[in-house]
């Protein structure tokens, strides 16, 4: 190393500083990345998280509380009883078998998850029968058993022979809550008519 005039502590010296030099440069590099990044995320839109589905209120009349509570928890809704009929009971409303004859909001609304769906119930409701298909002595036979009355008596027409002289259409529907004085309406079958 005499022969080209340096010494092995300078070339010792000078290789240290070389080896500075270059590490302070990566760290240099380094951290230029990591400013470019951080702008860049920062700049970039915030990933959103996508909102849960709406959930649609089902419809409630003619159920019981029980069924009411577990149709709901399913579908991720809160139960509240709005008023109760009779007034003179006193357990826990959402455990009691009197059927529900309104709710708010109405079937097929949209709520978030754990919205709240309001109920009232009674114990003046009945779940409506179905009358589909019974003749009319069949169908007042039936009313007469759940202390319903009935309204009115109109005439249809059908495609099938089948439905001749039977109930085809009810009001209200059948599974709905209706009231024990409640006024019922069902559609005969009289003619059959070829299409």
């Amino acid at each position: 190393m005499k022969k080209y005039g340096l010494s092995p502590r300078l070339l010792l010296l000078g290789g240290l500083s070389l080896l500075l030099a270059v590490l302070l440069l990566e760290a240099r590099i380094d951290l230029y990345n990591l400013s470019t990044e951080l702008t860049a995320a920062s700049a970039a839109p915030a990933m959103h998280v996508k909102p849960p589905p709406p959930v649609f209120v089902p419809q409630l009349s003619g159920l019981s509380c029980l069924e009411t509570r577990k149709l709901l928890a399913g579908a991720a809704l809160e139960l509240e009883v709005g008023r109760l009929e009779p007034t003179w009971y006193q357990g826990e409303p959402a455990n009691c078998k009197f059927l529900i004859y309104s709710q708010d909001p109405e079937p097929g609304t949209h709520l978030g998850t754990h919205g709240k769906v309001t109920v009232w119930i009674s114990d003046d409701y009945i779940k409506m029968p179905d009358l589909e298909l019974m003749t009319l002595d069949e169908t007042r036979q039936t009313l007469r058993q759940y202390g319903l009355k009935l309204e009115e008596v109109r005439s249809g027409n059908t495609q099938f022979p089948r439905e001749l002289h039977r109930v085809i259409c009810q009001e209200p529907p059948p599974g709905r809550a209706v009231h024990k004085s409640g006024e019922i309406r069902i559609t005969i079958a009289e003619h059959i008519i070829v299409i």
